[in-house]
C-alpha cells in the first residue's frame, strides 16, 4: 500500500486506529504522510512523563506513558531536570491533552510556562514543583485555571496567600491535593464552589482553619472524599471536626509517625457515628494500630472497601469477627500485617459479600492451606492476592518463611468460589504446587468462556526456580481466556 492509498482513509478512522499506538511509536509513524501527522495525536488526551526512566512504572498504560531521559540530575532536590526543548516539542504535537502527569522531573517556572502556553484543554495536572515563583504560578492560573478540574502539586512550598490567589483562577476544581491547607479554607461559597475531594497536611496552626472548613462542608456543601496526613498531635482535633461532615464517602487517614491510637479512639468513634455515608476507609500507620482501634472499624456500617496499611501483629484472640457489622464490605486490603491463620476463621459468616481480597503479610508470617480454606467459603470472591513483604526497611530479616500452600488449598479456592477469576501469589515459595492447580483453572476457563482468568506467580528469589520445574505449561494449549504468568 503506497502513501496515496493510505491518504484515502477518513481522518476519524485514522484517529481511531492511532489511539491504540504506544506514544513512542507515534513519534515514528507521524512521518509516514501529512494525514498521519495531522491525525496521530488527536486522541492523545492523557500523557504521563516519567523522568526516572523507570520501565516498571505502571500507573499508566503504555498508550499514555512516555519515558524520557533527562539532561542532568538535581542532587539537592533528588529530581531530574526536564529537557525543556523536547518537552515543548511534545506538547506542541499533543494539542488536546486533558490530563498531564510528570513524575521524577522538577517543574520549574519555565516548565510551568510551557504547559500554560501549550495545554489549552488541560483539566487534570499532577507534577512535582519545588522552585516556582508567584508570577509563574499566577500566569499559569490565568491561562489554564478555568478548565482545571483536578490539581495535585507535590513537594510544593509557597505562601498560602499566593496559592489562594491561584485557586481564585480555578472555579471548576473538583479535586485538590496540596500541602497548603490554609489556601483551601475560605468561608465564601463562591470560592471553589465545585470542590468535592481534598487531600492536605494537618498542622498545629490549622486548628481554626479546620473549624472553618468543617463548618462550610457540614452546612452548605458536599464532600465526597477527604485524605489527611501530617502532625500526629493534630489528629485528635482533626477527627473531632471531621465528625461534623456527614457527607464524606471516602476517608483516608495517614498516621505517619508513632502515635497511641487509643487516644484518638473517642473522636474516631464520633466519625463512625456521625459520618454514616463513609463507604471507603483507608488507615495507614507504619508503626502501630491498636487492637481497640481495629475493633472500632466495625462501627462503619456502610463500609464497602477497607484498606489497612500497617505493621501490626494481631492479638491471637482477635479475629475477623470484629468486623461482623460490616456486612456490605466487598473489598478488603491489608498490607504489612502478621496474623495467626485462625484470624480469618468463618470469614464467610461475617463478611459474606467480599469480592476482592489482597493480603500482604510480614515476612515472618507462616501460612498453610488452612488460610486458603477460609477464603474458599466466600461464594462472591472474584480476585485473591497473597504476598509477603520482603522489604529490608520493614523487616531486618529478608528471608521469607517457607509455607505449606499446596495444590489442595488452591484447587479448593478455584473450585469452591464460582466467581473467582484471578489469583496472585507473590514473594514466597509455594514449591508444592504442580499442574493440578493449572488444570483446575483450565477446566474453569473452558466452562466459563465469557470470563477472563489469570494465575500470577511472582517472585524475584532464585529459589523460585524449583516451582518452575514443577510446572510444565504449554501456552498453545491454554484457553484464550486464561493467562498464566510465572
Amino acid at each position: 500500500m503506497d502513501k496515496y492509498s493510505i491518504s484515502r482513509f477518513y481522518d476519524d478512522l485514522v484517529e481511531d486506529i492511532f489511539q491504540f499506538l504506544k506514544f513512542d511509536e507515534k513519534l515514528i509513524y507521524e512521518c509516514v504522510c501529512k494525514q498521519w501527522k495531522k491525525s496521530i495525536y488527536v486522541r492523545q488526551t492523557v500523557l504521563a512523563i516519567n523522568g526516572n526512566y523507570d520501565k516498571n512504572y505502571n500507573k499508566f498504560n503504555t498508550l499514555n506513558k512516555l519515558l524520557i531521559k533527562t539532561k542532568v540530575e538535581n542532587l539537592i532536590n533528588r529530581l531530574n531536570i526536564i529537557n525543556k526543548t523536547g518537552f515543548k516539542s511534545i506538547l506542541k504535537k499533543c494539542q488536546f491533552i486533558k490530563r498531564l502527569v510528570i513524575i521524577g522531573c522538577e517543574c520549574d517556572n519555565e516548565v510551568l510556562e510551557i504547559i500554560g502556553n501549550n495545554c489549552q484543554f488541560l483539566e487534570d495536572i499532577e507534577c512535582e514543583m519545588l522552585s516556582v515563583n508567584e508570577n509563574s504560578l499566577l500566569s499559569f492560573g490565568r491561562k489554564c485555571g478555568q478548565k482545571l478540574k483536578k490539581l495535585r502539586f507535590i513537594y510544593f512550598t509557597i505562601d498560602y496567600s499566593v496559592m489562594k490567589k491561584f485557586l481564585e483562577f480555578c472555579p471548576n476544581l473538583e479535586e485538590v491535593n496540596c500541602d497548603i491547607f490554609a489556601a483551601i479554607v475560605d468561608e465564601r461559597n463562591c470560592f471553589l464552589p465545585k470542590l468535592r475531594n481534598v487531600r492536605f497536611r494537618v498542622r498545629a496552626e490549622d486548628q481554626n482553619n479546620f473549624v472553618t472548613f468543617a463548618e462550610k462542608f457540614s452546612k452548605h456543601k458536599t464532600l465526597e472524599s477527604l485524605r489527611i496526613y501530617g502532625e500526629n498531635k493534630c489528629y485528635e482535633m482533626a477527627f473531632k471536626q471531621i465528625s461534623r461532615i456527614d457527607s464524606i464517602g471516602l476517608l483516608a487517614i495517614d498516621l505517619c509517625n508513632a502515635i497511641n491510637c487509643d487516644l484518638l479512639l473517642p473522636n474516631f468513634l464520633l466519625i463512625a457515628i456521625n459520618c454514616k455515608n463513609i463507604e471507603v476507609l483507608e488507615i495507614s500507620s507504619w508503626n502501630f494500630i491498636s487492637v481497640n482501634f481495629f475493633k472500632s472499624l466495625s462501627n462503619f456500617f456502610k463500609l464497602n472497601k477497607l484498606i489497612i496499611n500497617s505493621r501490626i501483629k494481631f492479638d491471637n484472640n482477635l479475629t475477623i469477627s470484629e468486623l461482623k457489622n460490616c456486612e456490605n464490605l466487598s473489598h478488603l486490603v491489608m498490607n504489612g500485617i502478621k496474623i495467626n491463620e485462625i484470624f480469618f476463621n468463618d470469614i464467610d459468616l461475617y463478611l459474606p459479600n467480599l469480592k476482592f481480597v489482597k493480603l500482604t503479610l510480614l515476612s515472618k508470617s507462616s501460612v498453610t492451606d488452612y488460610l486458603l480454606l477460609s477464603f474458599a467459603k466466600l461464594k462472591n470472591l472474584a480476585k485473591f492476592s497473597l504476598s509477603f513483604n520482603s522489604n529490608q526497611n520493614i523487616e531486618s530479616s529478608t528471608k521469607i518463611v517457607n509455607n505449606n500452600i499446596t495444590d489442595n488449598g488452591l484447587c479448593d479456592l478455584i473450585n469452591n468460589c464460582p466467581n473467582v477469576s484471578k489469583i496472585e501469589l507473590k514473594n514466597f515459595f509455594p514449591t508444592n504446587l504442580t499442574n493440578k492447580t493449572i488444570n483446575a483453572f483450565i477446566v474453569k476457563a473452558i466452562n466459563n468462556k465469557k470470563m477472563n482468568f489469570s494465575l500470577k506467580l511472582v517472585n524475584k528469589n532464585e529459589d523460585y526456580s524449583t516451582l518452575e520445574k514443577n510446572l510444565t505449561i504449554e501456552k498453545k494449549m491454554l484457553p484464550k481466556n486464561l493467562k498464566i504468568i510465572i
